[in-house]
């Protein structure tokens, strides 16, 4: 107590550094339980691998017309050329085609209605939004009875709708394609459209019929001059062509493979493609998920050793130059053991599965610890400044 009778506080060197000795048991635990949380997220990694990995999977790779090669594998990996013995017809216009897909394209020139975002004018004044009408060619209706101005703009019926043919069997030499796998080739070509294809359509269906750029108009007056209610029909298909198949075989066909993680390999895509493009096998790098664990484990080492250290930076605090050196020499150390500590643990848990990998991971670690010390080596014989 001072001569004017209150009390001074005095804050003594112990009291000081008591409150970090207290941080010391959460930084332990942080640091501990970071080991087990990169190995566990590790460890689900390398399982998602062992199901999905090329190299582990039982994939053969068999020739399109062979099919007993196929039987007693998991996975097959098959190139060679769709191809189909059934000819695709548009019973409306008997347009056919020998092909995997034929699809037939109507379009009505029709109003549409467009909505006009409102405009302040010229004084500031807020304007009101409003419509417009258009005229298009879509293949899909447009109900006109929705229009503000309905009794102008009046769309009429679409008689003819766009459709798809598929072929019911398409094979890959010995291989009878999916369902699923058909539905996957999508490459469709125009087909050529002429007036002997449509020429024995009676009369009445060929009023106002025109043949253009290898589509079917039907005009009031001329396909130069479209009115409301006019109707044009093209035509596209899925040739055969070169595909490459990486699924399960069955009898003369194909399935997904399915993993012990219920993960499913049923990959069919167009060309000649390489077995290891077919499909992203998971590997050592992981998902965003992976990424996010690794990146929170680290981070959990690294403040728990900080944590730890900080009753010796905490002992300093009477000579302040001192402590905010030693902090930040302290800090860095945390930083780069967290660093060598998470990819020794990576390396740990992918040493059986990838043992090259893992070799890699201890030599960057033992390189990060090695270059840190080199550094403090190097700081320590710099000469003091006079």
């Amino acid at each position: 107590m001072n001569s004017d009778g209150h009390t001074t506080f005095v804050e003594t060197w112990l009291m000081r550094i008591a409150p970090s000795f207290k941080q010391v048991g959460a930084g332990f635990l942080l640091f501990v339980l970071a080991f087990p949380l990169l190995f566990w997220n590790e460890q689900g990694t390398i399982q998602l691998a062992r199901d999905f990995d090329r190299d582990h999977l039982d994939v053969e790779t068999v020739e399109a017309g062979d099919w007993s090669a196929a039987q007693g594998h998991s996975l097959v990996y098959v190139t060679g050329q769709v191809t189909t013995n059934e000819e695709l017809i548009d019973a409306d216009f008997r347009i056919r085609s020998r092909a995997v897909k034929m699809r037939r394209i109507v379009e009505c020139y029709q109003w549409k209605e467009i909505t006009v975002a409102a405009r302040d004018d010229q004084y500031g004044r807020k304007g009101k939004a409003g419509v417009r009408y258009a005229k298009v060619w879509s293949p899909n209706p447009i109900d006109s009875a929705k229009f503000q101005q309905s009794d102008v703009h009046v769309n009429p019926q679409m008689p003819l709708r766009s459709k798809d043919l598929v072929a019911k069997e398409v094979r890959l030499g010995a291989f009878k394609l999916n369902f699923e796998q058909v539905a996957r080739i999508d490459e469709f070509v125009s087909l050529p459209v002429s007036a002997d294809m449509v020429s024995w359509l009676p009369e009445d269906r060929r009023v106002g019929l025109e043949v253009r750029d290898n589509q079917l108009v039907f005009s009031q007056k001329s396909a130069d001059a479209p009115q409301i209610g006019d109707t044009r029909v093209r035509y596209s298909a899925v040739r055969p062509q070169w595909v490459s198949v990486l699924a399960s075989p069955t009898d003369e066909s194909f399935q997904a493979f399915v993993a012990e993680n219920g993960k499913e390999i049923d990959v069919l895509k167009l060309g000649v493609v390489p077995l290891s493009d077919m499909a992203e096998f998971p590997s050592a790098a992981g998902g965003v998920g992976v990424w996010i664990l690794r990146v929170f484990g680290f981070a959990s080492m690294a403040l728990g050793l900080a944590l730890v250290f900080q009753p010796i930076v905490s002992m300093t605090s009477l000579m302040p130059l001192l402590q905010d050196f030693l902090g930040r020499g302290l800090n860095a150390f945390a930083v780069c053991l967290a660093a060598a500590g998470s990819l020794m643990t990576i390396s740990v848990a992918w040493m059986y599965y990838q043992p090259v990998f893992s070799l890699i991971l201890s030599a960057v670690a033992a390189a990060i610890m090695f270059g840190f010390f080199i550094l403090c080596r190097i700081g320590g014989r710099q000469p003091a400044a006079t």
